[in-house]
């Protein structure tokens, strides 16, 4: 991957709840990150049109995945070693499909970014249990 030298990141940020940059205050490359309520902002070129995209950082943990859903998650496949569900998500600028695997022992409880037939790849988010 090629990265420049020199080259310093620009971002704003906020402590505002349910504040957010408007898309003609930004330029692209840059980031806003809103800590209060854990959301990073970009721009995206869409169509040859500037959209602004979301990033929350909540919702990519495990738990977040598990409880912030869009509409009932459904079973997707039935294989020899478990379930996989596929969960659909308000994103922008468009929803996003995420795929959870339970393994039928429960060694396993894992979110995926993709399904091709029965293979999951593309890990985002796995339960963990830390004691």
């Amino acid at each position: 991957m090629y990265m420049p030298t020199g080259v310093k990141l620009k971002h704003s940020r906020s402590n505002i709840s349910g504040k957010r940059p408007a898309v003609n205050t930004m330029t692209h490359g840059e980031l806003f990150v809103n800590y209060k309520d854990g959301k990073i902002y970009t721009l995206l070129d869409v169509a040859n049109r500037s959209t602004l995209a979301t990033f929350n950082a909540e919702s990519n943990s495990w738990y977040g995945l598990v409880t912030g859903y869009k509409q009932t998650p459904t079973l997707h496949t039935t294989t020899e070693s478990g379930k996989i569900y596929s969960y659909v998500y308000n994103s922008s600028p468009q929803d996003v499909t995420y795929y959870r695997y339970i393994a039928n022992d429960n060694s396993e409880d894992a979110f995926y970014g993709t399904l091709n037939g029965e293979v999951l790849s593309d890990l985002i988010a796995q339960k963990a249990i830390t004691i």
